[in-house]
């Protein structure tokens, strides 16, 4: 058995519906120029690809893949964009005020993200993560 992972098969396009009240997925995966499909009606493969997302990789290309914690991450993105516009005015009023002072380094912090390095108890990532709107 080949994982998608280990042979650089990148995930493309996902589907998930129910036929005749049985849960069903369809992958769609493209290595070079050469792409494939893959669809079942198994319950672990369908549980697997409802769990993929759209996300961002280290070049900027938009990739779906697995998350590890699907529901810590759908809680940090509703925490994230709730009220986000509030959160940009106070973030610029913090900055031009010179209530803020950058005490991480939001640089580093983004390079170890976009590298996987996610240790949220580093003092950069999690600067990141908490200072968003003012590092944006």
């Amino acid at each position: 058995m080949q994982l998608v992972y280990f042979v650089k098969l990148e995930i493309i396009e996902k589907e998930c519906s129910f036929k005749e009240s049985k849960p069903y997925a369809i992958v769609r995966l493209r290595r070079d120029s050469k792409e494939q499909q893959k669809s079942s009606s198994e319950t672990d493969f369908f549980n697997y690809v409802v769990k993929l997302k759209e996300l961002a990789d280290a070049e900027g290309r938009i990739r779906i893949q697995k998350i590890r914690n699907p529901e810590q991450y759908d809680r940090d993105l509703e925490a994230l964009l709730a009220d986000e516009d509030n959160k940009i005015r106070e973030a610029i009023r913090k900055l031009v005020s010179s209530q803020f002072r950058f005490d991480f380094n939001w640089e580093l912090g983004l390079a170890k993200v976009l590298s996987e390095s996610r240790d949220l108890s580093d003092p950069d990532v999690a600067g990141l993560r908490t200072h968003y709107f003012e590092v944006f």
